[in-house]
């Protein structure tokens, strides 16, 4: 047994975890683990827009009692980041090209040195770089407006199906949910080309 697993299982007992997926992949192996100290759960395999994959398949995991866990839900995130995307790099260069370190560290002992370079660093890009607030997202960063629109719709069709058992919302559903798997399909296509391109730019 590799460091590795010997760090594992050291955790799962001192957390007094225990697993519970028991469904395995394509191989007959479990290589995704549901720890939990809770028994209250039950992991079925799901069906998925995306093609899985064979060594780890999409689960679903139910809490059977949720009320008794007493969570707590996640706040939104509204605090603000900075958008390098629009910083001002060449005054950044100026700025630290400007600055008379042999002063600002005449004197100082190495920690004192290291904190206040930082101070003059941070100081430096908060004032060159503008700050955007952080807002929260359900979908990924690739989904287009049109496929965010029919996910809506189709989400909206698939509660209203399961309110009214209407079958023609269950049609409206089913063909919102093919059109979804195609444009996931091509926004995810597209968002890698993207990534694949702006790297070979870089090189």
């Amino acid at each position: 047994m590799d460091y590795k697993s010997e760090l594992l299982l050291d955790t799962v007992a001192f957390c007094d975890l225990s697993q519970f997926n028991p469904i395995p992949n394509n191989n007959n192996k479990i290589l995704d683990l549901a720890l939990s100290t809770s028994g209250n759960m039950t992991i079925t395999n799901e069906k998925t827009l995306l093609k899985q994959d064979k060594h780890h398949p999409a689960l679903r995991i139910d809490f059977q009692d949720s009320n008794s866990l007493n969570y707590k839900p996640l706040k939104v995130n509204e605090s603000k980041r900075l958008n390098f995307y629009k910083c001002q790099y060449k005054t950044v260069k100026q700025r630290i090209n400007n600055t008379n370190w042999s002063d600002l560290l005449h004197g100082a002992d190495v920690d004192e040195a290291v904190a206040r370079f930082y101070d003059v660093i941070y100081e430096i890009i908060n004032d060159c770089t503008p700050t955007v607030k952080n807002r929260s997202n359900k979908y990924p960063k690739w989904f287009s407006p049109g496929l965010r629109r029919c996910m809506r719709e189709k989400n909206k069709y698939h509660a209203r199906y399961k309110k009214y058992k209407n079958p023609r919302d269950y049609d409206t559903f089913s063909l919102l949910r093919a059109r979804c798997k195609k444009l996931i399909n091509c926004c995810y296509n597209k968002y890698i080309r993207s990534i694949e391109n702006a790297l070979k730019k870089r090189r």
